[in-house]
């Protein structure tokens, strides 16, 4: 069955109930479906098709459903810019945990994030990883707005340690990187360094 997705922001503020693995994985059939339909969607919130219950789906490397969700571990930081079905044509800077560890009712406990492999598929599961926590904060109540990641100019010189971390962009693409590393392009004059 194809749900409508709504945009009703009030809805979407609302914690998620529990539900049954049963009742779960029904729900996250039809999901499956609306977000094939949706064609350019990689998660969906069962709260975005006005169903409140805690069941969301992802599919960027596999489809995965996940029943009542929570995320138990997370470790680093990565930027990225996220879009969403229910805010079309909109889309924000984010900062979301580079691993996470979840533990629902489906999958059980499940680490996302990028591993050792091939620079490909290091970036579908940053991707994967991302969407997961993006889908879990939807069954939060949270949408991508309130993780946005705003930058602002550094006005006043700041000393840094060769290793202290900073942040850098050239208005398109942004990094964290040592300080060591991120000087060799600040001194191409494209980047420049920012603080949160």
């Amino acid at each position: 069955m194809v749900h409508q997705i709504i945009t009703n922001l009030e809805f979407l503020k609302i914690p998620c109930k529990k539900v049954s693995l049963e009742e779960g994985l029904s729900i996250g059939e039809g999901l499956k479906e609306t977000l094939k339909a949706s064609e350019d969607g990689i998660g969906l919130a069962a709260n975005q098709c006005g169903i409140n219950a805690r069941v969301c789906v992802v599919n960027v490397i596999n489809p995965l459903i996940l029943v009542n969700p929570k995320i138990i571990e997370q470790d680093g930081d990565i930027i990225s810019f996220e879009s969403c079905l229910s805010f079309p044509n909109q889309s924000v800077r984010t900062k979301r945990a580079q691993y996470v560890q979840i533990e629902d009712d489906n999958l059980g406990k499940v680490v996302f994030g990028p591993t050792n492999g091939p620079h490909w598929d290091q970036k579908q599961q940053i991707l994967e990883c991302v969407c997961v926590q993006h889908e879990i904060a939807h069954l939060n109540g949270q949408t991508m707005f309130d993780f946005e990641y705003k930058l602002s100019p550094i006005t006043q010189e700041q000393i840094f340690g060769r290793n202290d971390k900073v942040t850098i962009t050239n208005g398109i693409e942004t990094k964290i990187l040592k300080w060591k590393k991120a000087q060799v392009l600040i001194g191409g004059g494209e980047w420049k360094i920012y603080t949160n």
